[in-house]
């Protein structure tokens, strides 16, 4: 986050760090995701979908005539140049990452798993003209009385940072 709001002070690109809750005011929210270059949504994983607090703010400031609307040809997306991208926790001990960053459980059901995700995902994308960069998902969580949990978070730390570093430039 730190590194963010250093960029955004230097004139880089600006992101869109959203988790879950906003200000719940779409007139406020709006101008946030205009002004953003990347757009980064941020939940825990609830039933195979963002919990209901992303989905409603989702719905309410990603609406009809700011993100999208209506043509003769169907649907057109209005966010064009923006990048979206996700983040996602979950609890089932797989992996972390994307496709293809499997530690040898079941990397066939992840990476299945993670491709499902990436439809989805580019068809939100697709509805409003952003470009979907893809995911982060994170299965390797320790628990806060783990002993190595200085280790294994500083572990998770870095693990997002080198995805994020791949699929977003800050510098």
């Amino acid at each position: 986050v730190n590194r963010t709001v250093n960029a955004i002070a230097r004139g880089q690109n600006r992101v869109l760090l959203v988790m879950a809750t906003g200000t719940g005011n779409v007139a406020v929210e709006q101008p946030y995701v205009a002004a953003a270059d990347y757009i980064i949504f941020a939940y825990p994983n609830w039933h195979d979908s963002p919990n209901a607090i992303t989905k409603g703010y989702m719905e309410r400031v990603f609406s009809k005539q700011f993100a999208y609307r209506d043509t003769d040809k169907g649907l057109e997306g209005l966010l064009k140049g923006k990048c979206t991208f996700t983040i996602m926790t979950q609890a089932v001990g797989q992996s972390r990452g994307d496709v293809g960053d499997g530690i040898g459980k079941t990397d066939a059901i992840w990476d299945s798993y993670l491709n499902a995700y990436k439809v989805v995902d580019d068809d939100t994308a697709g509805f409003w003209g952003t470009n979907n960069l893809g995911r982060f998902v994170n299965d390797l969580t320790p628990g806060n009385m783990d002993k190595d949990y200085e280790a294994r978070i500083t572990k998770l730390r870095a693990d997002l940072r080198a995805h994020l570093d791949k699929k977003i430039d800050l510098k």
